[in-house]
């Protein structure tokens, strides 16, 4: 484009420099300029700061002073413009990744400043320092040479699957830094997990074949389809104890660099300001509460003596027989319809009580919800738990009602015995797994368990995965589970693990219900019927009685 028109040790002409600016400005968009300034030579990208200084900010920094430093999600607006030193690039290289900590993506425009002028010795330098970009994991990055307005020939490197030099012709309508990600030709993403269900799970099928499966897995799986990508798992064969031992046996892996991303799920309260970037967009966001079995069914004595141990039950008969007696007592002539009244109510007090009779039959009475720490505490009902993760819960719990809690050492043992469906206890539990027990249950005749949204140890906990602080596709990651989220898939994901833990054998599809015989009724269960007679006839003799002492009293009245 600029062939011919200076010689190679000529810098660009003011009309050139201002041309490339645009053309950097107009595709970037940035608004802050990060430049380093060789030691021992100068390059011609120094001109483009005279460009920018009014529309720009610019950070300068070189051998001797001190590196910026850069705040986070500065990598929206900001260009590096880097003139190396063709003997002394490995340096600068390495302070440019750690200052561009977490934000590797930021687009670099890098040129050589070297005194020799053979063409192959600087491509040379120019692939190694490429190179090193990728190792550094700088995708963005543009290579110029001091005779870039002379050969028009800008270089970068392929990422994937292999490095490979790359140079172009440059042009107006060039496209300088390419979108690199979209397409990873097979590169491998390596993720570990402790197979912690149901995120992830390893199990032999009748032909004998390994078969892995969990709700992760097919979220990884997709994510590696997503980037054409190829998804290496590798896992310990001993599951952690609770998701906190989860947490700190995988972060080493991921910290050193063994793993780039993990096939489990932590909650965000585990970040910190230090760590908070190696923590993705929420994955999965449940709760985490206590499932509780369902309140018994309320006997027929219980019920019966509930009635009439109410104060209102009494108040009720008592507004009513007086009514009744008013009634009975006025004349009312010429009003026979009002004559009716009395047998009204007493045939709505039938009614109500042939009511109350039917829904005992139909649908019996429970006891009441247990709503709240308090009442669980009362009711004598205790609380399976894992020993490692009582920590966690809330200090009011911990502290006020620890006696609720049953907490066991074995990992292992507690979800046993939270699978084993023993309705003697209740169990804390995240939402995610509960859904299991509710389609479980669906098989039922009758619903063991309830999932109890007052009693909870978190209410809303945020699940995350973890990856490396400069994993490259994080953004890809973040975009891709908000995509999925949003369109449903993740929920029917989460639908979909129970059927993987059917056919891993974790669960059988058997009705673990109590079954309700019909046997003959005994004279020890009729006791109360005739207790509650009993009742009846002594309150109606005191009713006779009264009414007597009120009709003899009337009587005595008139003859005196």
């Amino acid at each position: 484009m600029w062939k011919n028109q200076q010689s190679v040790l000529d810098w660009p002409r003011a009309e050139q420099l201002a041309s490339f600016w645009l053309h950097l400005k107009g595709e970037l968009g940035f608004r802050t300029l990060l430049y380093f300034k060789a030691a021992k030579c100068r390059c011609w990208i120094e001109k483009l700061l005279d460009e920018g200084n009014m529309t720009t900010t610019t950070l300068v920094w070189n051998n001797v002073s001190n590196a910026p430093y850069l705040r986070l999600k500065q990598n929206v607006d900001i260009l590096g413009l880097i003139c190396l030193d063709s003997d002394l690039f490995e340096p600068v290289l390495i302070t440019l990744s750690t200052m561009l900590n977490h934000m590797r993506e930021v687009p670099l425009l890098l040129q050589i400043c070297t005194a020799d002028s053979d063409q192959t010795m600087m491509l040379q330098i120019g692939r190694q320092i490429l190179k090193r970009c990728q190792d550094l994991l700088m995708p963005n990055v543009l290579l110029l040479l001091k005779d870039f307005f002379n050969t028009d020939l800008i270089y970068a490197y392929q990422m994937f699957p292999k490095f490979r030099l790359l140079s172009q012709v440059y042009h107006a309508s060039l496209q300088l830094y390419p979108y690199k990600l979209a397409n990873l030709h097979g590169q491998v993403i390596r993720t570990r997990t402790d197979l912690t269900q149901p995120y992830l799970f390893v199990y032999t099928d009748r032909n004998g074949k390994l078969i892995t499966t969990g709700v992760l897995w097919r979220f990884m799986k997709g994510f590696a389809r997503y980037l054409n990508a190829t998804l290496e798992l590798r896992y310990d064969a001993n599951s952690s104890q609770s998701v906190r031992g989860s947490y700190f046996k995988l972060l080493p892996h991921i910290q050193n660099g063994t793993a780039d991303v993990t096939t489990s799920l932590f909650p965000l309260t585990y970040s910190s300001s230090s760590n908070l970037n190696i923590f993705s967009y929420p994955v999965i966001i449940n709760s985490w509460c206590t499932m509780l079995p369902v309140e018994r069914v309320v006997s027929p004595r219980e019920a019966m003596t509930g009635v009439l141990e109410s104060p209102w039950m009494w108040v009720y008969l008592g507004i009513v027989y007086c009514l009744i007696r008013h009634l009975n007592e006025r004349r009312m002539p010429g009003r026979p319809i009002l004559i009716l009244l009395p047998s009204l109510i007493q045939l709505t007090l039938l009614c109500t009580v042939v009511a109350q009779l039917s829904a005992l039959f139909i649908d019996p009475q429970r006891l009441r919800l247990i709503s709240n720490w308090e009442q669980l505490n009362a009711s004598g009902l205790r609380i399976i738990g894992a020993r490692a993760e009582f920590n966690q819960y809330p200090d009011e719990i911990r502290i006020k009602y620890a006696s609720s809690f049953i907490s066991f050492e074995n990992y292992t043992q507690f979800v046993y015995q939270r699978n084993s469906l023993n309705s003697s206890f209740g169990y804390t539990i995240y939402e995610i797994k509960w859904n299991n027990i509710a389609e479980l249950q669906k098989f039922f005749k009758r619903p063991i368990f309830r999932y109890s949204t007052e009693l909870c140890v978190r209410q809303v906990s945020h699940n995350s995965v973890i990856f490396q602080e400069n994993f490259l596709y994080r953004h890809q990651l973040d975009l891709y589970t908000l995509r999925l989220r949003q369109s449903g898939i993740l929920r029917f994901l989460i639908d979909k693990h129970f059927v993987d833990m059917l056919n891993a054998g974790y669960f059988k599809l058997q009705d673990l219900s109590s079954q309700v015989v019909v046997k003959p009724l005994k004279l020890a269960e009729m006791d109360f019927i005739v207790v509650l007679y009993g009742y009846a006839m002594a309150i109606s003799l005191l009713i006779f009685v009264f009414e007597l002492i009120v009709f003899y009293i009337n009587v005595c009245m008139h003859i005196l």
